[in-house]
């Protein structure tokens, strides 16, 4: 997918506060900004509820880091995770268990229990991302296939790591071309570094399309020709991770959908986003979420800059957080969170390419494997699953200090995701900005012959499960939300 390239204007670049103040004017116009997923959710039934719902900036965002965190889990659970029975026994999602996950997704703080639907993605990040391999003696979702697709996977996903990369080193040129004051010595630097790092990265995607494609194909090949038991093995997985991918696909069409009628309410929504976060940040540091009744968060914007005012915190609330720390702390999520609206349609036109992708290569998968969801056990298809939001449960369940305190920080909109990883791998990254951070994937040592081979994820043992935050990755850049996972 091609870049939109900025320009610098000949007019004069106007200051922080006066771009808030245009952001909110272009409401308008931004069905032209929003990219072919807006025009996709237009036309696709299943997204036909996303119109007429009052949907606030937080469910856009949370919806946006949903679909953000299920691509990342999809990656991960393909190419780097062992695939052994307890993998294959947790991806087997129970209508029962989606259900539930659903329910607890309901009463989130960020539905605030407004006439909202509760995306099925709710319950698909928090069921993949606790997918983990207990033995590390197994090949990988890809590796069932044959090396040469787990290696042509591993250079797909390596150079698409490279194109956001160099995505992100434009955006931060772009930054400092634009900045109020810059010289005309500054600004021609920032122009000529960007013009070599569009052209590297024109160059890598010119190659890029051709090698997915081909991917694509070697998938459908090579699940055509597995032995049986492979097959018989990834049927379920590639199944339940293509409806995964289309919830996700849902959940990121109904926020762009959304976005602009949600715009406009930017600056009751960040009133909001206040008092939630100030209860998220007592929540993490004392493991107990307080009433937020009577506590009175001012905030005011100049650009993305946030004033906080915090008022009717009781003291008995904040244990040993001292008031002007947590100040500080919410004052620094708000600011990205105002930020974030800006970028939010790159972070998930980024994220939807991903998810397309995703697509392509799972239903190649399936038709090679030729399989087919109905009749197959422990697939499930949660899409017509009706959920609507709630208020927020009265008080707090069983050993919820102690689960607060080990979940860490929560992303802009509250998730928090159990995850793992592998002893000798990197944990995944899951959810809370989008891919353009995201830190690039290790590519595979190539497959060597003989007994000097490099050791593959089969001999990779099983980490147990942390918690640890995530950055998801901006397509548009700079720093943005994340989704932690104990």
């Amino acid at each position: 997918m091609k870049r939109a390239r900025g320009k610098k204007q000949t007019q004069v670049e106007p200051t922080r506060a006066r771009r808030w103040g245009a952001a909110l004017v272009m409401v308008a116009g931004l069905s032209s900004l929003t990219g072919c997923s807006f025009f996709k959710g237009l036309t696709n039934p299943d997204v036909a509820w996303a119109m007429s719902e009052p949907t606030p900036m937080a469910v856009v965002i949370r919806r946006t880091e949903l679909a953000t965190g299920i691509a990342d889990q999809v990656d991960r659970i393909m190419a780097d995770m062992p695939v052994d029975e307890a993998a294959e026994k947790a991806l087997a999602l129970k209508l029962g268990d989606a259900e539930k996950r659903l329910d607890e997704a309901a009463s989130a703080p960020v539905y605030g229990g407004q006439p909202l639907r509760v995306v099925p993605a709710e319950a698909w990040l928090p069921t993949l991302a606790a997918v983990c391999a207990e033995d590390g003696g197994n090949d990988t979702l890809v590796g069932m296939l044959d090396g040469e697709v787990e290696d042509q996977l591993a250079v797909v996903l390596a150079q698409a790591a490279e194109i956001a990369k160099l995505d992100a080193q434009i955006d931060e040129a772009e930054t400092a071309r634009d900045a109020d004051g810059a010289s005309e010595s500054a600004v021609a630097a920032a122009e000529t570094k960007i013009a070599k790092l569009e052209e590297k990265r024109d160059q890598l995607e010119e190659s890029f399309a051709p090698k997915r494609e081909a991917l694509v194909t070697a998938v459908r090949e090579a699940a055509g020709k597995a032995p049986a038991k492979a097959k018989q093995r990834m049927t379920p997985i590639v199944l339940n991770l293509l409806e995964a991918v289309e919830d996700a696909r849902i959940a990121g069409e109904a926020a762009i959908l959304r976005y602009p009628m949600a715009l406009p309410g930017i600056t009751t929504d960040l009133q909001q986003a206040a008092t939630r976060f100030v209860a998220d940040v007592i929540e993490e540091q004392t493991g107990h979420r307080p009433s937020m009744k009577g506590i009175a968060p001012d905030v005011s914007l100049e650009g993305t800059d946030v004033k906080l005012g915090l008022n009717g915190v009781p003291a008995e609330a904040l244990g040993d957080l001292a008031l002007d720390d947590l100040i500080a702390e919410v004052t620094e999520r708000l600011e990205r969170y105002a930020g974030r609206t800006f970028t939010l349609i790159a972070d998930a036109e980024a994220t939807a390419d991903r998810l397309a992708f995703q697509t392509d290569l799972l239903e190649a998968w399936r038709d090679g494997l030729e399989a087919k969801a109905e009749g197959t056990e422990g697939v499930i298809d949660i899409t017509d699953v009706e959920v609507m939001a709630k208020a927020e449960a009265a008080g707090p369940k069983k050993d919820a200090a102690k689960e607060a305190k080990s979940l860490g920080k929560r992303s802009l909109s509250g998730l928090t995701v159990t995850t793992c990883g592998t002893a000798d791998a990197p944990k995944v990254a899951t959810v809370d900005e989008p891919p353009k951070q995201q830190p690039a994937k290790a590519k595979p040592a190539p497959r060597a012959k003989g007994p000097a081979a490099t050791a593959s994820a089969k001999s990779q043992k099983p980490a147990k499960k942390e918690s640890e935050w995530i950055d998801l990755p901006k397509a548009g850049g700079g720093d943005g939300p994340m989704l932690e996972r104990p």
